[in-house]
């Protein structure tokens, strides 16, 4: 039984019929400035076709509902209001909406194309993400649910195939507002044999008491997801989805760390938190989830290392406090191999700061290349005159050029942290980390980690620190060669 089939934008997902057109009758539709291409995604809510814009040439996702939810007298007037509000989630993190209509009784949204795969292709492909690969993608999801938090939305089915990973790594959350449009159509949808929500991430208040939803309900069915990402296997399954909601409201959740044991206790107990039964025992909201695993802000106990170093400092003066005191002090216990431990710290310092630093710079070029193309669409929304389009357009860009921004100031940092290390030991783990690549064949990586080394050399032979320009300008002539 296939427990991810269930992203609208997955092929060959969900019911045989829909209640929406049927594709034949779609491809080549044109429908206001949009041309319907293909389908490329169908679930219990809709279908999902790819557009493209007759006189942009620029590609779009349209959402087509399901007919059986339009058959609720009060649908069109949720739909609208809905839509409206989706329209307003204007966040890096979640998928825009860019328009919505009705048509010969359809209903229609038209969101932003998204070029990559969902997080659920991306677990199955993996098996399951390392707490590294994991908590980049996790803090986007988190940063877009609780931007629609704040805004007073909640989603009410997040999971794994509702979340878009783009080609820059950036994860997107979509259907925002999805499940609240389709509310009262709920017993008609259930009669054709569909279902508002999956039961592998509905929490229990939404399975035995559906009208008292609230943001706790999607912080639940995130530490499903984040369970998931980790161990690629679902806390709580079953041969039908009756066994499944059982589960969830009376089942307690497994340790995840029975099925990964190199999960870190970190994560562990913040899945455990997120899917307490009782909506007052789990995380509040997305700001507290995040602060729970981020490890910029969670573990702020001494390094080993610093505490050799506070050891020796400790043998020095161990002296002076006999001297003081008149008391012998116990003899502090200092590493032998104290110089070795501290020189292979700063190898690996100089690495991770490579690494780091060369793959945000591979995301920095990305973002590059699609700002000179939303760039390109403005100018032809301004030359077709379409206002709506060129808002926005505008819209896009400001959240490039915020994004681009974050990831030079990123880059520079890493770039500072270099040059404050022995040039030998940078040089050296350059030449291990290109060695590391090669072995891969990471071609496109190996050609940022050069330019990452001569932005290095550059700021080491004081021309100046890497800006803005200077990193598009790069980015630029790496993409034509």
């Amino acid at each position: 039984m296939e427990r991810r089939e269930t992203s609208v934008l997955k092929p060959g997902t969900g019911p045989g019929a829909s209640g929406t057109a049927p594709e034949s009758a779609m491809i080549g539709r044109v429908m206001g400035n949009f041309r319907i291409t293909s389908e490329i995604g169908k679930g219990g809510m809709g279908v999902v076709y790819l557009a493209e814009h007759v006189s942009l040439r620029k590609r779009f996702a349209i959402k087509s509902l399901s007919q059986s939810l339009s058959g609720d007298p009060n649908f069109r007037r949720r739909f609208f209001d809905e839509a409206q509000r989706q329209a307003g989630l204007d966040n890096p993190n979640i998928v825009q909406v860019t328009d919505f209509f009705e048509e010969s009784g359809e209903f229609f949204l038209v969101m932003e194309y998204v070029d990559g795969q969902d997080l659920s292709r991306l677990i199955t492909a993996k098996g399951h993400l390392t707490e590294s690969e994991t908590l980049p993608i996790f803090r986007d999801i988190l940063k877009g649910v609780g931007f629609a938090h704040a805004n007073g939305l909640v989603h009410r089915d997040i999971k794994p195939s509702n979340v878009l990973v783009d080609k820059g790594g950036r994860a997107r959350i979509m259907d925002f507002g999805i499940a609240i449009m389709a509310g009262g159509a709920e017993k008609s949808l259930t009669a054709t044999g569909l279902a508002i929500g999956s039961p592998w991430y509905m929490s229990p208040e939404q399975i035995v008491r559906p009208r008292e939803v609230d943001r706790r309900t999607d912080i639940y069915a995130l530490g499903i997801v984040l369970y998931e990402m980790l161990t690629g296997a679902l806390p709580f399954d079953g041969e039908t989805d009756f066994e499944v909601k059982e589960q969830q409201v009376r089942v307690s959740t497994p340790d995840p760390r029975e099925k990964n044991s190199e999960i870190s206790p970190r994560f562990a107990d913040a899945i455990l938190k997120a899917m307490a039964k009782e909506p007052a025992d789990r995380f509040q909201d997305c700001g507290e989830f995040l602060s729970a695993i981020d490890e910029r802000t969670s573990d702020r106990r001494p390094s080993k290392m610093v505490m050799a170093v506070l050891g020796a400092a400790l043998a020095v003066s161990a002296g002076a406090i006999i001297y003081l005191t008149g008391r012998p002090v116990p003899k502090p216990i200092v590493p032998e191999n104290l110089a070795a431990s501290v020189a292979e710290s700063k190898h690996k310092v100089a690495y991770d700061a490579i690494q780091s630093g060369s793959e945000r710079a591979r995301s920095a070029c990305q973002q590059f290349d699609e700002l000179k193309r939303k760039e390109a669409g403005l100018r032809s929304a301004r030359l077709i005159q379409d206002a709506n389009l060129e808002a926005g357009f505008k819209k896009q860009i400001q959240d490039y050029q915020a994004n681009i921004a974050d990831a030079v100031k990123e880059y520079s940092g890493f770039l500072d942290q270099l040059a404050k290390t022995d040039a030998t030991i940078v040089k050296e783990e350059f030449g291990r980390y290109n060695s590391a690549l090669e072995r891969k064949k990471a071609i496109e990586q190996m050609q940022i980690a050069q330019m990452m080394k001569r932005h290095y050399e550059r700021q080491q032979a004081g021309s100046g620190h890497v800006n803005g320009s200077l990193l598009s300008a790069d980015c630029a002539a790496l993409a034509k060669s």
